[in-house]
C-alpha cells in the first residue's frame, strides 16, 4: 500500500460510481475469452482492463480457497467470470509500487500484444487506486490504495515444477522432448521475434514459471514483470523473495548485469532438469563433461529398451526410433550444458539453441562472442530492454528461412533421422515463427514424396508434421482459385499418398476430413487425386480393423 496522508474531515460516506463509471463496468463484466479464442476487449482488441469488483467477485474475494499459487511478486488466483470463462488472476503485492498508474496499463495492454503458443496470453488488467480513511497523528486523513493485478490463460496442468523426475521414471522422453523444444521455441520469441530490437529479458526462468496445458505443452509465464515494475523492484524480488538462487546466472548474482544470457543459463538449468530430475551439472572440463553425457544417456537408455513403444509393437521400426531418441537426447544435454558455462559469450543464444536442437549447427561450433557493458544497477532502464549486444545479426535470423528449405531440399528426399528432424523444425518454424512462402511448401511436400525410407516417413507421421500438413491443406483449400495453392494440393496429396497413414494418424487430426473436402475442389486433377487418397485410407483402416482388434470412439 502506498500513501500520501492529507488531511482531511472523517469521511461521511463512501464513494458510489456515476452514470459513466456504472455504464463502463457494466461493459468490462462481460468477460474475456482463454487464450486460443477471439478476446473480446473494449478498446485495443487485445484484452481489457477489470474492475477490481469484478476480479474480487469471480475469485469469491480472493480466498485461499481459490489460490493457485504465490511468489515474491503476490499471489495467484483461479477465477471463474460472469459468462463463465476461467482464467487466472495475479494480485500483486501492495510494497511493490514500481511505475505509476498510467505506466503500468500501457505495458500491460503492451504486453498483451504478445502471442505465441508457447508463451502464457495476458489477457486483461486492473489497475486501481481509491482514498481511504486511515487515522495518522490522532485525526482522520484519506490516504491512496493502489490495487495491481493482471490476468491470464487459465492452465490446469500447473507448472512444470510438479512433473521433474529422474531419468527412470514420470514423464517419457517424447513429452520431455516437446517441453525442452516449446521453452525453446518461446525463449527464442521472447529475446529475438515478438519486436525487433526489443528483447524480453525474463530474469526469472524456472520450472515454476513453466505452465502446462492439457497437452502437456510448455508456455513461459511471469515475463515481463520488469516493464511493470521497473528492474530494481523486479531485481529485489528475485533475488530476496523467489530463492531461485540455482537459476541464477553468475554475471547477475554477482554484479547486477542483465543481458539475454542470463535468460539462457536459466534455460540450461531447466534442461538438465528436465532430463535428470536434478540441477547438478559438471564444471567446465571437457572429461567431466561427456562423463556426464555419457551417463545421462546411460540411464535413458536402460528406460527406453523398457519402454511399451519399442516392446509391444507398437512402432513398426522401434530400432530406428530409438536412434532418433538417443540423437535428441545426446543433443539435449549437450545444449543444457552450453548454457551453464560461467562466461556469458561462450553461452549460445536463443537463434542457435534452437538449430542446434534440430541438427542444423552442432555444439561444437564456436558461439559467437557477444559484446556486452557492465550496467550500474542504480542507472538500469526500468523495463530491461537494454542495448546490449547479444543477438544474433538480422541477416542470420532464422537463418533465412529459404536458405533452410533449400539445404534440405537439395538431396531429394530425407536420408537419414537429421534430414527428419530438420524437416519437423522447419515445420515447426512455418507455425510459431516465421510463415514459409508458397514456393518453399510445394518443394519440402515434393521431398516428402520422393522419401523412400519408411522409417523417416513413419517418424515424420508420429511427429507434429502431419498436423503441420493438414493446415497447409487447409490454408489452400481456401483459396481453390489461386494456381500457388493449387499447385500446392497437388504436392501435400503426393507427399500424402505416400506417407503411412493408419487409423491411428487419421484420430491424431482432420487430415481425413480435410482431403474429404478435396474431392469438390474446382481443379479437376485434384479432385481425382483426393478420391484416390481417401478410397487408399479406406482400404488401410479395413485391414487394419480386420487384422487386430480396434475400438473406434463414435
Amino acid at each position: 500500500m502506498g500513501r500520501r496522508p492529507r488531511r482531511r474531515e472523517p469521511p461521511a460516506s463512501n464513494h458510489t460510481h456515476g452514470p459513466t463509471e456504472a455504464v463502463r463496468e457494466e461493459r468490462v463484466t462481460e468477460g474475456v475469452r482463454p487464450a486460443g479464442k477471439k478476446l473480446r476487449c473494449e478498446r485495443s482488441g487485445f484484452g481489457k482492463a477489470f474492475k477490481l469488483e469484478v476480479l474480487r467477485e469471480s475469485t469469491d474475494g480472493f480466498s485461499d480457497e481459490r489460490l493457485l499459487g504465490e511468489g515474491g511478486f503476490g499471489r495467484v488466483y483461479k477465477a471463474r467470470l460472469q459468462n463463465g470463462d476461467m482464467i487466472a488472476v495475479k494480485k500483486f503485492t501492495s510494497t511493490i509500487l514500481g511505475i505509476n498508474d498510467t505506466q503500468f496499463e500501457n505495458e500491460a495492454s503492451h504486453l498483451m500484444r504478445l502471442k505465441h503458443p508457447n508463451i502464457v496470453q495476458l489477457v486483461g488488467y486492473c489497475s486501481h487506486t481509491e482514498m481511504v480513511p486511515v487515522v495518522h497523528e490522532g485525526s482522520y486523513v484519506l490516504a491512496e490504495k493502489r490495487e495491481r493485478l493482471i490476468c491470464l490463460e487459465y492452465l490446469p496442468h500447473g507448472s512444470l515444477h510438479g512433473h521433474l523426475s529422474d531419468e527412470s521414471s514420470g514423464l517419457d522422453w517424447d513429452t520431455r522432448y516437446k517441453i525442452i523444444e516449446g521453452i525453446c521455441y518461446g525463449l527464442h520469441y521472447l529475446h529475438e521475434k515478438w519486436q525487433a530490437g526489443t528483447p524480453i529479458i525474463h530474469m526469472d526462468l524456472k520450472p515454476k514459471n513453466i505452465l502446462l496445458d492439457d497437452n502437456m505443452v510448455p508456455k513461459i509465464a511471469d515475463f515481463g514483470l520488469s516493464r511493470l515494475f521497473g528492474v530494481e523492484q523486479t531485481q529485489a524480488c528475485t533475488t530476496s523473495q523467489f530463492g531461485t538462487i540455482g537459476y541464477m546466472a553468475p554475471e547477475y548474482r554477482d554484479k547486477g548485469l542483465i543481458t539475454k544470457k542470463l535468460d539462457i543459463f536459466s534455460l540450461g538449468v531447466i534442461i538438465i532438469e528436465i532430463m535428470t530430475g536434478r540441477r547438478d551439472y559438471p564444471d567446465e572440463i571437457e572429461t567431466s563433461s561427456q562423463e556426464f553425457i555419457e551417463l545421462v544417456l546411460k540411464n535413458w537408455r536402460n528406460r527406453l529398451e523398457k519402454a511399451q513403444r519399442y516392446t509391444s509393437g507398437i512402432s513398426p521400426f522401434p530400432s530406428s526410433h530409438r536412434e532418433i531418441d538417443y540423437l535428441q537426447i545426446r543433443r539435449c544435454i549437450q545444449i543444457g550444458l552450453a548454457c551453464v558455462k560461467h562466461d556469458l559469450a561462450k553461452r549460445p543464444t536463443a537463434l542457435k539453441i534452437m538449430n542446434m536442437l534440430h541438427g542444423l549447427e552442432g555444439p561444437e561450433e564456436e558461439v559467437r562472442a557477444a559484446s556486452t557493458r557492465r550496467i550500474d544497477p542504480t542507472k538500469r532502464h526500468r523495463d530491461c530492454l537494454l542495448e546490449v549486444d547479444d543477438s544474433e545479426p538480422r541477416s542470420l535470423m532464422l537463418d533465412d528461412m529459404k536458405s533452410k528449405v533449400a539445404k534440405l531440399t537439395e538431396k531429394g528426399g530425407l536420408l537419414n533421422a537429421e534430414a527428419i528432424e530438420k524437416l519437423v523444425h522447419l515445420l515447426q518454424l512455418d507455425q510459431t515463427e516465421e510463415k514459409m512462402d508458397v514456393s518453399d511448401r510445394v518443394k519440402l511436400a515434393d521431398v516428402i514424396a520422393a522419401t523412400e525410407n519408411p522409417v523417416w516417413l513413419d517418424r515424420l507421421v508420429q511427429s507434429r508434421g502431419l498436423l503441420v500438413l493438414n493446415s497447409w491443406v487447409d490454408e489452400a483449400h481456401q483459396k481453390e482459385a489461386d494456381k500457388p495453392m493449387q499447385e500446392l494440393l497437388l504436392a501435400l496429396l503426393r507427399a500424402l499418398a505416400i506417407l503411412p497413414i493408419n487409423l491411428s494418424a487419421l484420430q491424431s487430426c482432420s487430415i481425413g476430413k480435410s482431403v474429404n473436402h478435396l474431392r469438390s475442389h474446382r481443379n479437376l486433377e485434384i479432385q481425382k487425386k483426393a478420391k484416390s487418397l481417401v478410397e487408399d485410407w479406406k482400404r488401410r483402416v479395413d485391414t487394419e480393423m480386420k487384422s487386430s482388434d480396434v475400438w473406434i470412439r463414435k
